[in-house]
């Protein structure tokens, strides 16, 4: 039985679309419990789970200010959303394949060649996974400490790196959330 390159798009849209609303419940969930909001900060599931969506789609849109509404651990989960978001779920799970240096499934070699436009370059798909990966955090790091010299005299060492880790890291996937008062 030959599977048609439109039938392999349409599998791998599917798999795309389920894995990005699994990824926006459990960050909407996650961001709704308490650990997530600051003591006394009003929260509701709904806004939520749009400001998961919002990092997940990286719009960058939001119903609250993301450095008064959340905690670090929430924060820390809006980072991974907008990380995931950015890089496509399918290819997180291909880095996490490559790093657990598993074989990748002619099936997970296929998708992954979907998502990233070079269906016909399987062999290559490897090579190709590195250097995002590495490209992406290389980029973040830089940014981030190019940022680290204005936020830690801002805001002291440990919450000035985090403050420009979050900034970079949001910056670069071009999801525009800061957690300043801007």
């Amino acid at each position: 039985m030959k599977i048609t390159n439109e039938k392999k798009m349409a599998q791998t849209t599917k798999l795309v679309l389920i894995s990005f609303f699994l990824l926006i419940i459990v960050g909407g969930l996650l961001l709704n419990l308490p650990i997530s909001n600051m003591p006394g900060k009003p929260h509701d599931l709904l806004n939520s789970l749009f400001t998961a969506t919002a990092s997940v789609c990286v719009a960058g849109l939001s119903t609250v200010v993301a450095g008064e509404q959340y905690t670090l651990f929430g924060q820390i989960i809006m980072l991974i959303l907008i990380q995931v978001g950015a890089l496509g779920f399918i290819f997180i799970m291909s880095t996490f394949i490559l790093i657990t240096k598993r074989k990748l499934t002619l099936k997970e070699q296929i998708n992954i060649g979907t998502v990233l436009g070079t269906p016909e370059k399987l062999n290559k798909i490897r090579t190709l996974i590195k250097r995002i990966i590495k490209f992406t955090f290389f980029s973040e790091l830089i940014g981030a400490m190019v940022l680290s010299i204005r936020f830690i005299p801002m805001f002291g060492l440990w919450k000035g790196i985090g403050q420009a880790i979050f900034t970079s890291v949001s910056s670069f996937c071009n999801c525009g959330y800061d957690l300043l008062r801007t």
